[in-house]
């Protein structure tokens, strides 16, 4: 993918993401523990109404699974990609796209 397109459909993924574990704590009263919790009923969710997402959806453009941790860094959960190189931190292409 070019890096502009790249770039602009990580941003997407993340905020389409996050809209769907939002989703999913609407429905059940609480966040998922795992992304893997949007595509398959966790055993105890009571409420579930999924799947939320498919499992193509858990991955970013470059094909690396988001990274997912509940509670967040000041807020009640993080979302994020970690760019084309998949490491923390990083530029251009490679920087992280995080769910704000």
């Amino acid at each position: 993918l070019p890096y502009e397109h790249a770039l602009g459909e990580g941003f997407a993924q993340v905020q389409t993401l996050a809209e769907k574990v939002e989703q999913f704590e609407m429905d059940t009263g609480a966040l998922p523990g795992a992304l893997q919790d949007l595509v398959k009923a966790p055993g105890d969710a009571a409420g579930w109404l999924g799947p939320y997402a498919k499992e193509s959806e858990l991955k970013d453009p470059w094909n690396h699974p988001f990274e997912y941790a509940m509670p967040g860094e000041g807020r009640p959960f993080d979302l994020l990609s970690r760019g084309k190189d998949g490491e923390p931190g990083g530029d251009s292409v490679d920087a992280d796209i995080k769910y704000e």
